[in-house]
């Protein structure tokens, strides 16, 4: 990693922290104040750090502290693109001050900042600072308008499934619909609403599960609410921000603090902090209430708790199972949707303190998976074949797809102690259990035990959205085509015997199952892809059932 992707990595990382965290305004300006921005760090400065000082200096509200917080806006508003309108760029920033300009979401990040936060102080702007900032709000705008008009998504998840972005360019034209007072802007985000809100209804949210999304969306989502000024859309919104509420609730730990469940994107936040929920379950929201049921869960939840939910147009079945002390999760359905996913995953722990983490991929990468779970046992089967954005994004050559893959493994915490290790089985403990680990791979039609080397991470990925992480993950065999594992978690001290695996192909789809009817089925579909073919029908399935 460069110079500059370090310096990006950690401002980006404190960005996060003091943009989303729960501190209150005043530790967030200290926070900011520490960094002394203008004076020394301007030059590598986070826009969104740099534009909520600029608020924060304004809301102090002291004459230093205004003409300190003119010249930060000014600053951070001339890394903005704003003199070609022709440019592909025009209104975008680039993430950080010296990094690139490419990044086409990033004026949908800063809008509330700007159309809400520093709007409010436009009367303590100077009169060339606030002729800067309304331009700035103008090419905000023109950059929200021109967002979806020059890329390409997977199928299925075309536009309005990428939740989290879509979530914040309906929140774009909806604040600047309000702050223009222009019926254009009006209709355009209301149709908009409406296309976003349809798709929600019938298939759920496609950035499913995902702490570091849902917080986006829900935010956006309480803008939409509050100023889209239609009684039917503050309604919707509302019942959007109830459903992305009692959702997270369901399939978060309330002992363990952590999401234990099948995500869609997810950065491996639980890594780091001790409390790895969603943000908006970690502190009372103004102006919002939270659906009686989630708060329910949340704080008088009965075991075993089970929950299970259908999601996206190309739909995924999530689940949870948790026991006092411990919980598995997972997801199955078209193969990789996101390189983030989390296929499978488990927690057990006293506490959030004293926990320990395991999750499949470690590290995350393209790469197939599909999985079958009862209680806390799972099978996981993967592929190296072609995944859909291979096949619909990917702008490789396709008889290369193989060089976007990076190894793939299951990752687990410090806090687990490894206890033994065969060419079969290996058995990690933590807080009174024993997690068993039988991986296997396919070898001309067989189903063979798989050994799997130890790895100690500090990061994410090798390649894509690469964040700090530090934990341990032992990789697959690199060239096996289709390989697995059987996770199994039982009290420490628990004998629990290698389960023999079957597999069988039959009219192209290739079944593998246990003894203990865990079972996955995969078809090979004719453009390449891959899915999971059920036996029950899953558009039956309800996008959040919890299991009494």
């Amino acid at each position: 990693m460069n110079k500059r992707s370090i310096i990006f990595t950690i401002l980006f990382c404190l960005a996060t922290c003091v943009i989303y965290g729960q501190d209150n305004l005043e530790e967030k300006f200290n926070k900011l104040d520490r960094l002394n921005l203008l004076e020394t760090n301007m030059a590598k400065a986070n826009i969104g750090n740099a534009l909520q000082y600029a608020y924060l200096l304004y809301h102090k509200n002291t004459p230093e502290s205004i003409s300190k917080a003119d010249k930060v806006l000014n600053m951070t508003l001339s890394f903005q693109v704003s003199n070609d309108s022709e440019s592909g760029n025009y209104g975008l920033w680039p993430w950080s001050v010296g990094s690139t300009v490419k990044d086409k979401n990033v004026p949908l990040f800063h809008a509330h900042l700007m159309f809400v936060n520093l709007w409010d102080e436009q009367n303590k702007m100077s009169v060339q600072t606030r002729e800067a900032f309304l331009k700035a709000c103008k090419c905000i705008l023109v950059a929200a308008e021109r967002r979806y008009d020059e890329e390409i998504f997977e199928l299925g998840r075309e536009v309005v499934a990428y939740s989290n972005v879509f979530s914040l360019y309906v929140q774009t034209l909806t604040l600047a619909a309000e702050r223009y007072d222009s019926d254009r802007l009006r209709r355009k985000a209301n149709i908009q609403w409406r296309r976003f809100y349809n798709n929600f209804k019938f298939y759920g949210i496609s950035e499913f599960l995902s702490t570091t999304y849902y917080q986006v969306i829900f935010d956006a989502l309480m803008d939409i609410k509050n100023f889209g000024h239609e009684e039917r859309i503050a309604k919707e919104a509302k019942e959007m921000m109830d459903f992305l509420y009692l959702q997270q609730s369901a399939v978060t730990h309330p002992l363990l603090k952590i999401p234990v469940s099948g995500i869609a994107r997810d950065y491996r936040e639980f890594t780091k902090y001790n409390d790895a929920r969603v943000e908006f379950l970690q502190h009372d929201i103004q102006g919002y209430t939270p659906p009686a049921k989630a708060i329910e869960i949340n704080t008088n939840r009965k075991y075993p708790f089970e929950a299970t939910g259908r999601t996206g147009a190309l739909p995924f079945v999530y689940k949870t199972y948790q026991t006092p002390n411990a919980a598995m999760g997972s997801m199955s359905g078209w193969g990789n949707y996101y390189w983030q996913q989390i296929y499978c995953m488990a927690a057990m722990g006293k506490s959030e303190k004293e926990k320990a983490t395991l999750f499949i991929p470690g590290s995350y990468t393209p790469i197939n998976g599909f999985t079958s779970q009862q209680g806390l046992s799972a099978l996981c089967v993967f592929n190296r074949l072609p995944t859909m954005w291979h096949l619909t994004q990917w702008k490789g050559d396709l008889a290369d797809y193989r060089e976007t893959f990076g190894e793939f493994g299951i990752g687990f915490t410090d806090q687990f102690k490894r206890v033994s290790r065969t060419s079969e089985r290996i058995v990690i403990q933590a807080y009174g259990y024993d997690v068993y680990i039988f991986p296997f791979e396919m070898v001309n039609g067989e189903i063979k035990s798989s050994s799997m080397e130890l790895r100690q991470r500090e990061k994410t990925s090798p390649r894509y959205h690469t964040r700090p992480a530090r934990f341990n993950e032992y990789v697959f065999n690199e060239k096996a085509d289709w390989f697995g594992v059987v996770v199994k978690i039982v009290e420490s001290g628990q004998k629990v015997e290698r389960p023999e695996i079957f597999y069988k192909t039959e009219a192209a789809i290739h079944t593998f199952s246990t003894e203990d009817n865990l079972s996955v089925s995969v078809a090979c579909m004719e453009q390449g892809n891959c899915i999971q073919i059920r036996t029950d029908d899953v558009n039956l399935i309800p996008r959040l059932q919890i299991i009494d």
